[in-house]
């Protein structure tokens, strides 16, 4: 058998036992394992020597990528990168990114930084990372600098950055990026409101976060005072300005994401990656990308759909939901729609299609407040815009495109060895002292995918006395989009 990072003490005593009959004392194992993926302590202690070396052949190979290794005492401090295939992929993401921080699990307990975005099918892009010895402001205040310097465009106030307000982490977003529109993470809001209000007022917190209008907002809020007065005062907009979290009043795009939900699955991605030596994680997860980068190329240059799958798939579901309902036209541009729930929306469409492939406010709307918060036109607007004949497609934003989405994968990462590096003269960080059995990850509830959204009309009409709502689900071809065939049928694919 093979083994690397992910490979348990267990499974190797399972193999020994069937293999050959023998059953070593766990200790035993755990140390063979650690001597294997290079985990012991002078292994690692070498590996921070390593880490320059590493930083400079990939800026050699890629001159587009922006590198910082720095040493405090003779002893290393901190190291940052930003893959020049990264950043180019950045200029065709949504403007979104989340930032976030987690412990590595190798002897050392650094802190790894990560800067994370969304391709246009919604795919996790890793724009940034870094490993440093705490995290606290000064430190994050680095990483954002250096971020800003690989990504200029994310100190625009059309940026969003999303946070889940760690340590020094928002004092660091105010210096850095005064302009950029700033949003807190609402998962770890309502893990908070769970912790000193209970389950119940964190389940009315939810409807909070996703009230389109201030008057919807603020009968959520009323139900919640009724309920825990407490949790009414703790979310009001002087305690924690609802600009930041609540989407009637933020001013930026979140694309579905209330949470710093990218980050948090980035860290579950890189989880086997995290329990290895200092070089081989940043290694590691260049490696992650350049592989991810490929495949979603390769992806990428077999669909035929103006749109990237999973917005493509969002608007088919649109499309087919559309069909039940029932439109009055006002004008050729505005109208009220009747869903199957009986709730009537009040649609406006755009005079000019262009402004919602730029992504401007207000270009495009419907009283759900789906179009709003994801900039996809909603089964709301798809049943007005076919009762005037027009194609939905142009209502979808630019960020959605499958032209953006393959010009994301367009600049490929380049390989690059980690053998025969040149080590350098200094010396390891003092290693850490583990209290405790460290966590895997973190069971996230409330992410708000836009599907929840999306079915708040059927899931009204399931709550009333007629039929209950039945999922809807759309068959194409998963490799070109084409809806005449399967992926097993489809050319493109063989």
């Amino acid at each position: 058998m093979s083994v690397d990072g992910s490979t348990t003490d267990a499974q190797i005593i399972a193999q020994l036992k069937q293999s050959h009959g023998i059953a070593p004392p766990q200790a035993t194992i755990n140390k063979a394992r650690n001597a294997i993926i290079g985990s012991a302590l002078t292994s690692q202690q070498l590996e921070f020597q390593l880490i320059q070396a590493w930083l400079a052949r990939v800026q050699e190979k890629d001159p587009g990528t922006v590198i910082e290794h720095a040493v405090h005492s003779g002893n290393f401090s901190r190291a940052f990168i930003s893959p020049g295939a990264a950043r180019l992929a950045w200029s065709h993401c949504k403007p979104f990114i989340a930032v976030d921080g987690t412990f590595t699990k190798n002897k050392f307990g650094m802190v790894l930084l990560l800067a994370t975005s969304m391709d246009a099918d919604s795919n996790l892009v890793i724009v940034a990372w870094a490993m440093v010895n705490t995290e606290s402001e000064e430190t994050w205040t680095w990483f954002l600098r250096l971020l800003l310097v690989a990504c200029p465009t994310l100190g625009l106030s059309t940026t969003t950055i999303i946070s889940d307000r760690q340590k020094g982490l928002l004092n660091a977003i105010e210096t850095v990026l005064p302009e950029t529109i700033e949003g807190f993470c609402c998962f770890h809001l309502a893990e908070n409101v769970k912790k000193h209000y209970g389950m119940e007022a964190r389940r009315l917190f939810w409807p909070l976060v996703y009230a389109a209008t201030e008057s919807k907002f603020n009968d959520c809020m009323a139900a919640l005072r009724q309920h825990k007065a407490g949790a009414a005062d703790y979310l009001d907009d002087a305690a924690v300005p609802h600009k930041k979290w609540a989407s009637y009043a933020f001013p930026g795009r979140r694309f579905e994401h209330v949470t710093s939900n990218l980050s948090e699955i980035a860290n579950a991605a890189l989880r086997q990656h995290r329990e290895l030596p200092p070089l081989q994680i940043l290694a590691a997860i260049y490696d992650y990308e350049m592989g991810h980068f490929y495949k979603r190329a390769s992806s990428a240059s077999k669909w035929q759909q103006a749109l990237a799958p999973h917005p493509y798939e969002a608007v088919l579901k649109a499309l087919e939901l559309s069909r039940r309902m029932n439109v009055n036209s006002a004008s050729g541009l505005t109208g009220l729609v009747k869903s199957v729930s009986g709730k009537t929306r009040e649609v406006q469409l755009p005079e000019d299609p262009a402004k919602v492939i730029t992504g401007s406010k207000g270009s495009f709307s419907c009283s759900c407040g789906i179009p709003n918060l994801l900039l996809l036109p909603c089964a709301h607007v798809c049943c007005f815009a076919a009762a005037q004949k027009l194609d939905v497609i142009p209502y979808a934003a630019g960020w959605y495109t499958t032209e953006e989405w393959r010009a994301t994968y367009k600049v490929p990462y380049v390989p690059v060895s980690r053998d025969d590096l040149t080590p350098a003269e200094i010396e390891a960080p003092n290693p850490a002292k583990k209290r405790g059995r460290p966590q895997k990850k973190r069971f996230e509830a409330g992410k708000g995918k836009a599907k929840q959204i999306e079915s708040s009309d059927s899931a009204t009409a399931s709550s009333s006395n007629s039929a209950p709502f039945v999922p809807i689900e759309i068959s194409f071809c998963r490799t070109c989009g084409d809806l005449s065939h399967t992926t097993k049928q489809c050319r493109s694919a063989h």
